[in-house]
């Protein structure tokens, strides 16, 4: 009686299945927890574990104001008004979803001074692309040496977004 032929270990519809199973479930805990790090920078949560204080005026030099920018797209914050669509801009929008630049995320209830944007930029920034949503408030350091708060606001297809720059330069 012929003995009947054994498949190969990648032919069994199960053996498939299972492996398949096994490479995503890897994927989702290596996932879960990459996101659980803090590697990414530029997020922490003030005022908890804040760095050093550093004070400077609230000198205004811009705003605060709104301007409208489309789903992508850069300001110069060093311009009155900030210049929209440059080459040279303080911070990038790319499609309605992250903004990257020097930048810190605020995290916290309260809106943020100038020597708060100044303290967490000096410890915490990031140059990473930061998710922005309705209610983002970043903070922003400017070629010049200026700094900056922007608080996006979603209207249609747009970014209306209030801009405050303050005076202070460091150079």
């Amino acid at each position: 009686m012929p003995v009947a032929e054994k498949g190969s270990f990648w032919t069994s519809t199960a053996t498939i299945l299972t492996a398949i199973g096994t490479l995503l479930a890897g994927f989702v805990a290596l996932a879960t927890f990459i996101v659980s790090q803090d590697w990414f920078g530029g997020t922490a949560k003030p005022p908890g574990d804040a760095p050093s204080h550093i004070e400077i005026s609230n000198k205004l030099f811009w705003g605060p104001d709104e301007i409208s920018l489309d789903d992508s797209g850069s300001i110069d914050l060093d311009k009155q008004p900030p210049d929209r669509d440059t080459y040279t801009g303080d911070i990038y929008l790319t499609m309605r979803k992250t903004a990257f630049g020097t930048l810190f995320l605020w995290n916290a209830d309260s809106t943020p001074s100038a020597s708060d944007c100044a303290t967490y930029l000096s410890k915490r920034s990031t140059s990473e692309q930061i998710p922005i949503d309705p209610g983002s408030k970043i903070c922003a350091y400017t070629d010049e040496g200026r700094y900056a708060l922007l608080v996006f606001k979603e209207t249609g297809d747009q970014w209306l977004i209030e801009v405050t720059v303050w005076a202070y330069r460091d150079v």
